[in-house]
């Protein structure tokens, strides 16, 4: 086994192996709803919330 092959699978590359890929891109990947200006807020019992998107076919691939 080679130096450079150890590497890759360092303690800090096992922690986050998608460090080198933005985030932006990885939520398009995935097909992610964009909640920025897009959430409506419905507060639960015992100080809980839940975030609700307003429309669901607004995706971050979709911009």
């Amino acid at each position: 086994m080679k130096f450079q092959d150890t590497q890759n699978l360092s303690r800090s590359w096992l922690s986050n192996p998608h460090r080198d890929k933005p985030i932006d891109k990885r939520l398009q990947k995935i097909n992610a709803i964009n909640l920025e200006d897009n959430f409506k807020i419905i507060q639960l019992n015992d100080s809980y919330v839940e975030i609700i998107p307003i429309d669901k076919n607004q995706t971050f691939g979709t911009q």
